[in-house]
């Protein structure tokens, strides 16, 4: 009998241990989870652990970066499966505010087209919307064009699908507004100045 015991409970911690990384959607009485910062950050910007909460993600994330500090892009992959992309320009001698403003125009354009939702002025000029012809898996876009230091920036986001239940638009919202907070503090800039 006591054999029988051991190997139940050595199965149960077998079981225990192989379960799903992916941080529970639900944290009391029914409420999602909100998307906040936290390190470590992916791309820099994103805190990976909301990452993982928004689109139910247990696996192993990778990040590529190219580019500098003016400008660039990041991905965040899982397996096969693209799952994040970050893109950023600055205003600099190569890249004047009207460079930054035509960036922004143009997805702005698309995310109207396609119902897209303005985002709070806070975080200054910019827009999110779901497209149907984004990054392929990638269908949800964020951008936002906001003062740091006196310069204009640009950040730009695709997603992966959403979890069930998540508020898309609320959740890139709060994204963007983590990573306008950590550029300033990457950087040592202020912001909306």
């Amino acid at each position: 009998m006591r054999g029988i015991r051991c190997l139940l409970v050595g199965s149960l911690l077998i079981v225990a241990a192989c379960t799903s990384e992916a941080p529970k959607q639900e944290h009391a009485a029914g409420q999602i989870s909100p998307v906040v910062a936290s390190s470590p950050y992916l791309c820099d910007l994103v805190p990976a652990q909301a990452l993982r909460l928004v689109l139910q993600q247990s696996g192993a994330l990778d990040e590529r970066h190219s580019g500098s500090k003016s400008a660039g892009q990041c991905n965040v992959i899982s397996g096969d499966s693209y799952l994040l992309y970050v893109g950023w320009h600055q205003e600099q001698d190569n890249w004047t505010r009207e460079d930054v403003a035509f960036a922004l125009k143009s997805k702005i354009n698309a995310y109207t087209r396609r119902g897209g939702v303005t985002l709070p002025a806070d975080l200054g000029e910019g827009m999110a919307a779901k497209l149907n012809a984004g990054l392929p898996g990638r269908p949800y876009e964020v951008s936002a064009k906001f003062l740091c230091g006196g310069k204009e920036r640009f950040l730009t986001f695709s997603f992966a699908e959403f979890a069930e239940g998540r508020d898309a638009f609320k959740d890139m919202t709060e994204f963007m507004r983590i990573a306008q907070n950590r550029w300033a503090e990457l950087y040592e800039c202020d912001l909306g100045k």
